[in-house]
């Protein structure tokens, strides 16, 4: 860390003023590197999806919800429907019918047929 400090503070605070005040090729190489580092150096989105699919993931499993991974976790933002399984259908397994809804009207007696069957 001494090493670093050292080194930008000689060649930061006395080669690299003049050589940006004046219209060279030193300055020229010295603002396109780091114009390269700057867009090209990718690490922080690297870091940063990983480390907040984690976070999204870690605070649904501390509220009960158990994702699959970051996929689902981003197909999470497109839903407008969730349904809850309070008759016990997923965790026990037995299957019934609690009450029907019908979309038009004038089909309730063709959709409790159907579902008797």
């Amino acid at each position: 860390m001494t090493a670093t400090f050292m080194f930008w503070n000689l060649f930061g605070a006395r080669l690299l003023p003049p050589a940006l005040c004046h219209e060279s090729p030193v300055s020229l190489a010295l603002q396109l590197s780091f114009t390269v580092l700057v867009i090209g150096y990718s690490c922080a989105l690297g870091l940063a999806i990983p480390t907040s699919v984690m976070v999204g993931t870690s605070l649904g499993a501390t509220k009960g919800l158990l994702l699959r991974g970051g996929i689902v976790l981003e197909r999470f933002t497109t839903v407008d429907t969730i349904m809850f399984d309070k008759t016990g259908t997923l965790t026990i397994g037995r299957p019934t019918v609690t009450k029907v809804v019908s979309q038009g009207q004038g089909h309730q007696e063709d959709a409790d047929a159907r579902l008797s069957v």
